[in-house]
């Protein structure tokens, strides 16, 4: 799940820069990455099998 939430965070970034001319710091952009994955990682079933 890390390189997905890293890919995640770097395509928003991307699509937030391109489309809205906003732009964040790394600190923000690292932040956002770890939200996403701590997330991701709370809402996942513990039986999963993958």
């Amino acid at each position: 799940m890390i390189p997905a939430a890293i890919f995640w965070s770097i395509w928003n970034e991307r699509n937030r820069r391109c489309f809205d001319g906003i732009s964040t710091t790394y600190q923000s952009l690292k932040a956002k990455c770890l939200v996403f994955l701590y997330s991701w990682v709370y809402l996942s079933p513990l039986d999963s099998p993958d």
